[in-house]
This record gives structure tokens, C-alpha cells and sequence, in this order.
């Protein structure tokens, strides 16, 4: 009985150790949002839809892209400078190279 009463409170320590290192947690990742009135509008063709799992914001040598991540199954890039859809990359989900 002794026996089961310790591994009840040491797996309740370290169930409540690893949630409160979960809270405290900081991922690293801040961003300040600053208010303007600049509004970005992308064209949008009839493949993409209105739920995405992900937004990113991306950066090459020459592009700010924002990756938008639909369904898992495709990303779609669009160059926010110009306000463009830039590129998709699509992800088979059978066959060979599928993921």
C-alpha cells in the first residue's frame, strides 16, 4: 500500500513540474505589432480557402513572403511587397515521393 502511495505522489510531482515548466515556457518568438493604416490584400485564386492550420512570415536576400499553410497540404507563398500570390508548393499524399 506504502508502495502505490509513492508512485501516486511522485507521478503527481512530476505531472505538475511539467505543466507549470509548459506555462512558464517562452518559446522565444516576439513580435510587436505596430497599428497603421496599410492594409494587406492579396488575389486569391479559386484553390485557396479561408482556413489555413499556419501563417508565416518569411524572409529571402530579396522578398518578404507570408507562407500560408492550408490543410496540410499545400503551402502557399505570397510576396508581400508586391501583393502577389509569389508560388504554391504542393504535397502529394499518395504515390511515390507523398508524404
Amino acid at each position: 500500500m506504502k508502495g502505490r502511495l509513492y508512485v501516486v505522489l511522485i507521478i503527481t510531482c512530476l505531472l505538475l513540474y511539467s505543466c507549470n515548466n509548459i506555462i512558464n515556457n517562452e518559446s522565444g518568438y516576439k513580435y510587436n505589432l505596430i497599428k497603421t493604416d496599410k492594409y494587406l490584400q492579396f488575389d486569391l485564386d479559386s484553390s485557396v480557402t479561408n482556413f489555413s492550420t499556419a501563417i508565416f512570415s518569411y524572409e529571402t536576400e530579396n522578398k518578404r513572403l507570408l507562407a500560408y499553410l492550408q490543410s496540410n497540404r499545400r503551402i502557399i507563398f505570397f510576396d508581400i511587397d508586391n501583393e502577389k500570390l509569389d508560388f504554391k508548393i504542393e504535397f502529394r499524399s499518395s504515390g511515390e515521393n507523398s508524404i
